[in-house]
């Protein structure tokens, strides 16, 4: 019988004999393939060269599809890697640096408040500023020019803080109560790279701030806590403590003061910092310290400051108990050297028969320095 010849139809993506036979078509399918450039001719460095894949090809299409609709004249604007590296120094580093064992704490600061800050942008800032310090201190070679960059990103924060201090809501409480933090790291941070003209002042200038700001985020205290941004324990204030014999002598030096509104204001701040001195002292908290100097501030009457900055003997004696108390844990790096500069700066100040009352804050100033040989970088 004489064989019959079927003649291809050619049809894709099968021919018509093998839909009909059931098998595989394995004529070349050569279409849209004379528009592609041989890949001998292109070298492999080229930027032309078009993998030979289908799959790959249908890829490279989708991207040529999607420039069509970008303008070409475009341009991605610079990155500003100094403050990319501040951030990543930051995130990688100096969150863990600010006095906390407690991994939820650090969370804080390495992840919630850089949030905050990208609705914020003053927060970003202000947390450059102290990556920016926080290399200072560890790299002498370079601690001007960190001390400039800090600076720089620290007043450019301050146009922004200060426009939304004016309207404080539940939104932008969390933003406030981050950056007051930041701001209290800040201040005492750059001591470290530049030793302070006026310690007590610098000092109570810090203290005025924080207090004045939490004072402002008092009605958003309930926002605060639904933030993550607020540590629970951050305005606890203990109500059960041990009396420190010390303190108790200079609360009796306060109530002898003739002004009777001078002695008030004294004796209410003692009172006050007796407690926190013996929270500071005796937790087992590490980061104790931080509740104390956000506490402290707000505790005391607002005129205790005036009488601080006109140096009245007993509130010169009482911010020196503060800073011997603030820097009894030793190994913060931003603390550092505080308790020593305002000590130095009470003894400058006060008579001699004043400085008996110092005696007590010497101690505690003393075995702090023991303790922080180790300084947490």
């Amino acid at each position: 019988m004489k064989d019959m010849k079927k003649k291809c139809d050619e049809g894709r993506p099968r021919c018509c004999t093998c839909r009909r036979l059931g098998h595989p078509c394995t004529y070349k399918d050569v279409s849209g393939t004379s528009s592609l450039p041989s890949t001998r001719a292109v070298t492999p460095a080229s930027p032309a060269t078009i993998p030979s894949d289908d799959g790959a090809r249908g890829i490279l299409g989708n991207f040529k599809t999607i420039s069509k609709t970008i303008p070409n004249d475009n341009v991605a604007p610079p990155l500003k890697m100094t403050e990319l590296k501040l951030l990543y120094h930051f995130v990688t580093h100096t969150y863990d640096t600010l006095g906390t064992t407690d991994s939820e704490k650090k969370h804080i600061w390495q992840v919630t408040m850089i949030k905050v800050g990208f609705d914020y942008p003053f927060v970003i800032r202000g947390i450059l500023s102290i990556s920016a310090l926080h290399i200072a201190t560890k790299e002498p070679d370079t601690a001007a020019e960190n001390l400039v960059v800090a600076s720089t990103q620290y007043n450019a924060a301050l146009i922004d803080f200060r426009e939304a201090l004016r309207d404080v809501n539940d939104d932008s409480c969390t933003a406030v109560f981050a950056f007051s933090c930041v701001t209290a790291v800040h201040a005492l941070g750059v001591a470290q790279v530049q030793k302070p003209d006026d310690p007590i002042g610098d000092l109570q200038n810090c203290l005025n701030l924080v207090k004045g700001v939490l004072l402002i985020l008092e009605p958003h205290l309930e926002q605060l806590g639904r933030s993550g941004v607020l540590d629970p324990g951050s305005n606890a204030v203990s109500l059960h403590y041990s009396n420190i014999p010390e303190i108790l002598e200079l609360r009796s030096l306060a109530e002898s003061i003739p002004d009777d509104d001078t002695s008030k204001t004294c004796v209410q701040a003692i009172d006050q910092l007796h407690r926190g001195v013996y929270l500071a002292i005796s937790s087992s908290e590490e980061d104790s310290h931080f509740h104390f100097l956000l506490a402290w501030p707000t505790l005391v009457p607002s005129q205790f400051f005036e009488i601080l900055s006109s140096r009245e003997p007993v509130a010169v004696l009482i911010i020196t108990y503060f800073a011997a108390a603030l820097g009894f844990k030793g190994n913060v790096w931003w603390l550092a050297n505080w308790n020593r500069y305002i000590m130095e700066a009470a003894e400058a100040e006060l008579t001699p028969e004043m400085q008996v009352y110092l005696e007590w804050p010497r101690r505690i100033i003393a075995s702090s320095i023991v303790s922080s040989d180790t300084v947490d970088e």
